[in-house]
């Protein structure tokens, strides 16, 4: 019996109890029968309970054996009728017989096209078919074929970084194939016994095993050479290139988390590092922790808006020396992070998708700010930041086709700044939408120009108002001849189509008499005025000479 085939969710326990309880019900089953009065009652029945049993738990096997132990316990020497002595027939007896054995036979057989079902659904719910591997959500340590369960673990996840360009170019079904044959070959190609390969996504596997980076070193050098550079599909070689995240792993990490979420984590820096390898760094994984609680916190303060406030920059003319604008700079003092600047947050708003908010946040408070401006006699134009998302997002670009109508004769000389890598990310779109909202009265600037790898074709094609030199060619204009020379090239482009040149980050009054003499019209920076918030800066400005101003009285 103990050789039986028995039930997949059954273990040894199960069996023994399953064993005494058939025994139990047979003697009970016979004893019922002969103080029921003999085989030729309805007791004989009872015997059903046990041959089912079997049947379940071991399958046909079970259910014939049992079925013939049940037909001999009501066999020839169980009287037909226990008060009159009379015995059974031998027919009588024989067809029973037929009868639990068929019932042993059907129950087992039912049972046994059950569990082959059932193995195969848990199976497809386990195993990858493409690949033959098992997902990575499925593994544990203490199903590996360890004999002992070690310490510390290798995890490596792999994944095929070019799989997107594959598919771009081949299409959905050859990008798969490709992927298949990469990772078959793989298994084929790592000879490592006591590594286990698994299956994580269809552009990604894993692999786990026992021991530290410091004694895997020459597993990782086997792991990498194992990977196939080139595969054939359909007669077209293709490239693979891969990108292996590695990390090492307490076993109890193992057991108390998912295995792969730090190889994963250095995956994702392998994609982007050109040798396609990259270690988990614990200081990394707090670095995305902090962002995540950086955004966490900026969505909440967008909401209430009290940590959040407007400063505002003047740039002045380096012809006449008056200030004819200023730029709408977002500040941030977080109860919790302090301050932080806008070079922290904004790039990480516009990765989460957080930067809606804070456009939408913005132009609220620049709006309102422009018409004070206006009440007070403050004729300046003001200018604020796009991020290229902005461009496509239909709220933002509502509110900015209702700007005119809502602010009247105040909405002259309200200028949008979109930096030079935002036109160039998607250069069709984004200029078609500039030229839109320059058609219906905003200047349009391009900020942090020289930093975002725009061609000479797509600088001959825009049409803005204003160029902002980007800083990084303002603060060493003194020393660097190479920049004293793109800021002069920059500068004669601009003034062949007619542009204004506005030069950011300007430190010194010898920088900005550079600039006069390098032709540039406006000039932004420190030697001329800190960003202040917007009652200091209004205050500051009645200090200066702008159009309208008394000072030029």
């Amino acid at each position: 019996m103990a050789r039986l085939q028995m039930h997949p969710n059954v273990g040894p326990g199960g069996q023994i109890i399953a064993i005494l309880s058939i025994i139990l019900v047979l003697g009970i089953s016979t004893h019922v029968v002969f103080i029921g009065g003999g085989t030729q009652f309805v007791w004989p029945y009872l015997m059903m309970m046990p041959i089912a049993l079997a049947g379940m738990i071991f399958n046909m096997p079970g259910g014939i054996l049992v079925g013939l132990i049940a037909a001999l316990l009501l066999g020839p020497y169980m009287p037909l009728d226990v008060a009159r002595g009379l015995p059974q027939t031998t027919e009588n007896w024989i067809i029973r017989c037929a009868f639990y054995v068929s019932i042993g036979t059907f129950v087992g057989i039912v049972a046994a096209l059950l569990n082959a079902e059932n193995k195969r659904v848990k199976g497809l719910a386990e195993i990858d078919e493409s690949t033959g591997l098992q997902y990575a959500s499925k593994f544990s340590i203490h199903a590996a074929p360890y004999k002992k369960v070690p310490e510390k673990y290798i995890v490596c996840v792999i994944s095929i970084r070019n799989y997107s360009d594959i598919q771009a170019v081949f299409g959905f079904m050859t990008a798969k194939a490709s992927a298949i044959q990469v990772f078959t070959n793989f298994q084929e190609r790592l000879l490592d016994d006591t590594a286990t390969v698994l299956h994580i996504s269809s552009t990604a596997i894993g692999v786990v095993r026992p021991g530290s980076l410091l004694e895997g070193a020459d597993f990782l050098s086997a792991l990498a050479k194992a990977i196939p550079r080139y595969i054939r599909i359909n007669n077209v070689r293709l490239p693979v290139r891969p990108a292996i995240g590695v990390a090492e792993v307490e076993s109890n990490d193992l057991n108390q988390q998912a295995p792969f979420d730090k190889a994963l984590f250095a995956c994702e820096k392998a994609a982007t590092e050109i040798h396609g390898g990259a270690t988990f760094d614990a200081a990394d994984l707090l670095q995305r922790q902090s962002n995540l609680s950086l955004m966490d916190d900026l969505y909440k303060d967008l909401d209430q808006g009290g940590c959040l406030s407007m400063h505002y920059q003047p740039k002045q003319s380096l012809q006449d020396n008056m200030i004819y604008s200023a730029e709408a700079l977002i500040r941030w003092n977080s109860p919790k992070h302090g301050y932080v600047p806008p070079d922290r947050f904004i790039p990480l708003a516009e990765k989460s998708g957080l930067i809606s908010g804070v456009t939408k946040w913005v132009l609220s408070q620049t709006v309102q700010e422009l018409e004070h401006w206006r009440k007070v006699g403050i004729p300046i134009d003001m200018s604020v930041n796009l991020a290229a998302d902005d461009l496509v997002d239909e709220e933002i670009l509502d509110i900015l086709h209702s700007l005119p109508k809502r602010l009247g004769s105040a909405f002259n000389g309200l200028e949008l700044e979109l930096t030079e890598t935002g036109l160039v990310k998607d250069f069709e779109a984004t200029s078609r939408a500039l030229e839109d909202l320059r058609a219906i009265g905003y200047k349009i600037a391009i900020d942090d120009f020289g930093t975002g790898y725009s061609s000479l074709q797509q600088f001959k094609r825009i049409d803005v108002n204003t160029i902002k030199i980007d800083q990084c060619f303002i603060t060493d204009l003194l020393e660097s001849e190479e920049s004293q020379g793109i800021v002069s090239a920059s500068i004669a482009m601009c003034r062949s189509r007619n542009i204004q040149t506005v030069a950011e980050g300007a430190e010194d009054e010898k920088v900005v008499t550079l600039l006069r003499d390098l032709g540039c019209d406006f000039v932004q920076g420190y030697a001329i005025a800190k960003p202040m918030p917007a009652e200091e800066f209004r205050a500051w400005l009645f200090t200066q000479s702008f159009p309208g101003s008394k000072k030029l009285g």
